[in-house]
């Protein structure tokens, strides 16, 4: 057994000394490598930032049905908000157990649309559901968008892809869930 010890006594050394080499020219770079971490991810990035504009803030689809939700917006002196983060409707009461935690739950969601007075308080928002509301996890999301819009008190009226709506009817099912507070 010692003999192996001894053949690897130089292995070991070599090793250790490239762990400092390594440690002593990258540092953190260097310990993300070892841990499989991809140093490219770190917080500093350099360069000038790599975005690009989007083309539209809305899908197509989102935006025949932002048409409708104009009219109706100008018609009742109201104002239409597209893609509004959840956070920036919710907040966390006082006290509240946890609340980072019930922040990030509402982190990165937004809603297609809300509909607010002109004192900006929002009155109704509403999901636009496409086929990608028929997977699991954006069920779950939305079941709990659902629960926390509820919880606040801000009727939610979804609109399925494969609705044919006109002017009339999506404006009565917006002041119906408006007047009764709730979901449709």
């Amino acid at each position: 057994m010692s003999g192996i010890l001894t053949a690897l006594l130089p292995l070991i050394g070599l090793v250790a000394i490239i762990l400092t080499l390594g440690l002593l020219l990258r540092g953190k770079d260097f310990l993300r490598a070892l841990s499989g971490e991809n140093p490219q991810s770190s917080s500093r990035l350099d360069g000038p930032p790599p975005y690009r504009l989007k083309p539209h803030l809305i899908s197509e689809p989102e935006a025949n049905l932002a048409h409708l939700l104009e009219q109706i917006a100008a018609h009742r002196e109201e104002r239409l908000h597209v893609q509004v983060p959840l956070s920036a409707l919710l907040e966390i009461p006082p006290g509240t157990d946890n609340p980072q935690a019930w922040r990030n739950k509402i982190d990165r969601k937004s809603l297609d649309f809300v509909l607010a007075d002109t004192a900006y308080t929002p009155i109704v928002a509403i999901e636009y559901d496409d086929s990608s509301h028929q997977q699991r996890k954006r069920r779950e999301r939305d079941a709990f968008v659902e629960d926390a819009l509820e919880s606040a008190g801000l009727p939610l009226v979804r609109i399925g892809y494969h609705e044919r709506l006109d002017l009339q009817s999506l404006d009565a099912r917006l002041g119906e869930a408006a007047r009764s507070g709730g979901h449709s």
